[in-house]
């Protein structure tokens, strides 16, 4: 079995209109990070695309070679987290009158969108007996519904976070209200017609929203996750000073806090049991097809081997990895390669060191302060009475408090 992922993050993108994000690319990164230290995700098999790296070509070429050689048993994982947006739909497929959109880093209203009919065409391609998870942190995930719905227009804002939590804003971008996407013209928005006088095919059962319906079909073959239900919003924020979307912290908390295997099914009611406890009102969806119900997540854990003979070749030969790393200059190879170091070592003094300097490299090369912080809440997790990594959370202002 081969496990291969992709995970995309854009917070900036070329049309300055489209409001930033601040935690897409984090989310991206961390769960790269963990799939690879903890699940057995080989680095040479997950590809990140982050911000410039993630146009609608750039996409639609990795998705397709995400697929492409993937063999019966294969464990694929496709993760997005960015902006989400809706078109006038052009094909009739869509039983709400409009097409979803993945709002790409080269995102444009005029030459194109990727739109959910080519994200499912794309997806389509899965072969027979490969299992791929689809995950999606933008707005309206759960069926990828349009925001013009009478719950969008109503929602107010949540109330009673948890302290630390902060929500920046939703990961939606309205289509222009001067644009035609259906003829290219800087017209006034022509709108669908009503569903009572437009004839329309008739989508397949449970696909009646585009590229996500597609993906909750039982005749197509992944789990999906969503950070939302279709009326609601996915929200950027802050979690004790570190930007992330407010599901993929949840989501990304979760397997983290958990050692032992989980199924999709578990992993869904427990983000959303903490997303509850965290003030924020997502409700996040999960669809699981006939004959996955009870898989585990990513395929299951990496079982490490104890101190043998191989366990140490393992471990000598990634020490060897992280020096070629270093020094051809591949810093986020070389931190891949210590996270996989310090789930390899049995001690819990060499974990700390091994990570330690995994905050080091991000500090002072990478520059990703975020990161930094997460790896060192990792080191607290190993040790809670380490003073330096307490001393660093503190003065980072990052309002970190105890594992608990």
């Amino acid at each position: 079995m081969t496990k291969r992922a992709l995970c995309v993050g854009i917070n900036r993108f070329t049309d300055r209109e489209l409001p930033p994000l601040k935690g897409a690319v984090n989310d991206a990164r961390t769960l790269s990070l963990m799939l690879m230290r903890d699940f057995g995700f080989d680095p040479r098999n997950v590809l990140v695309l982050a911000d410039e790296q993630a146009t609608r070509a750039a996409l639609l070429s990795s998705i397709g070679a995400l697929l492409e050689g993937s063999r019966p048993g294969d464990e694929l994982v496709l993760f997005a987290s960015t902006h989400g947006s809706h078109v006038p739909d052009q094909d009739g497929d869509d039983e709400d009158g409009y097409d979803e959109v993945l709002v790409a880093h080269d995102h444009d209203w005029e030459r194109g969108v990727l739109s959910d009919d080519e994200l499912a065409r794309a997806l389509a391609k899965v072969p027979q007996g490969v299992r791929l998870a689809a995950i999606w942190d933008t707005c309206h995930a759960g069926t990828m519904q349009d925001t013009a719905s009478a719950a969008y227009r109503t929602r107010s804002a949540p109330r009673g976070l948890a302290e630390g939590v902060e929500l920046l804003g939703p990961r939606y971008v309205p289509l222009p209200e001067r644009y035609d996407v259906t003829r290219g013209t800087k017209a006034a928005r022509k709108r669908p017609a009503k569903a009572s006088t437009r004839k329309k095919k008739k989508p397949p059962a449970g696909a009646e929203h585009g590229a996500m319906g597609a993906l909750l079909h039982d005749a197509f073959p992944a789990v999906s996750l969503g950070a939302c239900s279709d009326d609601e919003t996915s929200s950027d924020a802050s979690f004790g000073g570190i930007y992330e979307g407010a599901f993929s912290h949840a989501m990304l908390d979760v397997l983290r806090r958990t050692k032992d295997d989980l199924t999709w099914e578990e992993l869904h009611a427990r983000t959303r049991a903490l997303m509850a406890r965290l003030g924020v009102k997502q409700t996040p969806q999960i669809h699981v097809p006939e004959g996955r119900s009870g898989a585990t997540v990513f395929g299951g854990r990496a079982r490490r081997a104890a101190a043998t003979a191989q366990g140490a070749t393992e471990l000598a030969s990634v020490e060897r990895e992280i020096t070629a790393h270093e020094q051809a200059g591949r810093w986020a190879e070389a931190v891949a390669a210590c996270w996989r170091r310090a789930a390899l070592v049995t001690s819990a003094a060499e974990k700390v060191r091994t990570i330690e300097h995994v905050v080091s490299i991000h500090r002072a090369v990478l520059r990703d302060e975020a990161a930094a912080l997460r790896a060192t809440e990792e080191v607290l997790r190993i040790d809670p009475g380490h003073a330096g990594a307490l001393a660093y959370l503190r003065s980072s202002g990052s309002g970190y408090r105890g594992t608990s």
